[in-house]
């Protein structure tokens, strides 16, 4: 009887290395991935050019802006999302105002303009965005439907 059962016991355990090395092997794959994505370190919009600051991570999305006292003329804030959705956002800890931008891919869905400090509602597009770009108010002078180009200079 132990003897029938050692085949069994034997591609059970074949079957769960197998299913081991395929899951590291998966696991090593996805951690790869996003170095092989080039991160934009500027953006051309309404034939202006803005050096970008990405955050690209939950923690640093949360934070953005908030707490500075300001962003230089040239500059932007890039936030990007893992995937497409309605992404809101707020001026909680903002000490100046923005320009809002929401893309979809390269192309802009939404824009809210001059956004004050003080506000003290939840900005949305209410259309689905991957990324979002905060500008100095009045920089931006966005249009939707526009076509941004982001590069890695």
């Amino acid at each position: 009887m132990l003897f029938r059962s050692v085949p069994f016991a034997v591609q059970a355990i074949s079957g769960l290395i197998a299913l081991f090395v395929l899951g590291v092997s998966l696991w090593l794959w996805y951690r790869a991935a996003p170095s092989a994505v080039t991160v934009p370190t500027a953006v051309e919009i309404s034939g202006r050019r803005f050096a970008l600051e990405v955050a690209a991570t939950e923690k640093a999305r949360e934070q953005g802006l908030s707490s500075r006292d300001s962003l230089c003329a040239g500059c932007a804030m890039l936030f990007v999302f893992e995937y497409p959705g309605h992404y809101a956002f707020w001026m909680k800890g903002m000490r100046f105002p923005l320009d809002i931008v929401w893309l979809a891919g390269d192309t802009v869905v939404f824009v809210a303009e001059n956004v004050s400090p003080d506000f003290s509602g939840i900005l949305e597009s209410g259309i689905s965005a991957d990324r979002v770009i905060e500008f100095n108010a009045g920089m931006a002078k966005a249009e939707i439907g526009e076509r941004v180009k982001f590069s890695s200079e």
